[in-house]
C-alpha cells in the first residue's frame, strides 16, 4: 500500500528551483514522488524508489510513503577528484527511461539551474577504483543511471538507515553502478554537481 504525503512542505531549495523553473519544468517537478519503505532493521523510512505521477505504479505488499520530490530536495553539492564517494549499498536502482527515470529528474534540474547536460551523458566515475584497500580498473558500460551515492566512506557495507543524513544523485554507467554492494570507492572523472535527497524519513 503506497500513502501520498501530500502536506508536506517545500524545501528552501525546492523554493528556489521552482522560481527560476519555466511553468512546464515547475509542472514537470511536481509530478515526482520519492518512494519511502521502512527500514528492515529500525523504524525508519528509507528511499526505495522514484514514482511519477503519470506512471502506473505497481502495488506492492509492502507499506511504502511517497513524499513530493519538493519535499525531500536540499539542492546541489559539488563533486571533484578530491570527493571520493561510494555507492549506497542496496539503493534503488533506476528504470533507465526518459520518464520516471532518477536519471530523467536529473535532466530536469539540470536544465532548470543552467548546468551543463553532458555531464550525465557519460558515466562520472574513474576507472581506478578501490576495493578493500587494493586499487582494481572497471571499464564503463554504455548505458547511463542516476545512481545513489555518498561521500560518507564510513558507511560501506551499511543500509539506508539513519547515517545516509542526506543521499546523493550521480550519473554512473550500468558497470560502476554494478558494483554498489561491494565496497568499492570511486572517484569523479570530472566535476559537475550531485543533486541531494533527504535520504531516510524518522517521521511522515
Amino acid at each position: 500500500m503506497i500513502h501520498f504525503m501530500e502536506k508536506l512542505g517545500e524545501t528552501k531549495d525546492a523554493e528556489e528551483l521552482l522560481a527560476k523553473a519555466s511553468s512546464e519544468d515547475v509542472e514537470l517537478l511536481k509530478k515526482y514522488y520519492v518512494l519511502y519503505k521502512r527500514n528492515d532493521i529500525n523504524d525508519n523510512w528509507r528511499i526505495s524508489g522514484l514514482f511519477r505521477k503519470d506512471d502506473v505504479f505497481n502495488e506492492e505488499k509492502e507499506e511504502m510513503v511517497a513524499a513530493p520530490f519538493t519535499s525531500v530536495y536540499n539542492g546541489t553539492s559539488i563533486f571533484d577528484s578530491s570527493r571520493q564517494f561510494i555507492n549506497v549499498f542496496n539503493s534503488t536502482g533506476d528504470q533507465n527511461t526518459e520518464g520516471g527515470s532518477w536519471i530523467g529528474l536529473m535532466k530536469i534540474v539540470y536544465r532548470v539551474n543552467g548546468y551543463d547536460l553532458n555531464k550525465l551523458m557519460q558515466c562520472c566515475a574513474q576507472k581506478a577504483v578501490i576495493r578493500n584497500g587494493n586499487q582494481e580498473y572497471i571499464d564503463c558500460g554504455t548505458s547511463i543511471v542516476g545512481a545513489h551515492i555518498t561521500d560518507q566512506l564510513n558507511m560501506i557495507g551499511h543500509e539506508l538507515a539513519p547515517g545516509y543524513e542526506y543521499v546523493y544523485l550521480l550519473p554512473l554507467c550500468s558497470s560502476h553502478n554494478h558494483y554498489a554492494n561491494y565496497n568499492i570507492i570511486m572517484t569523479p572523472n570530472t566535476v559537475l554537481y550531485a543533486i541531494k535527497l533527504a535520504g531516510y524519513k524518522q517521521i511522515i
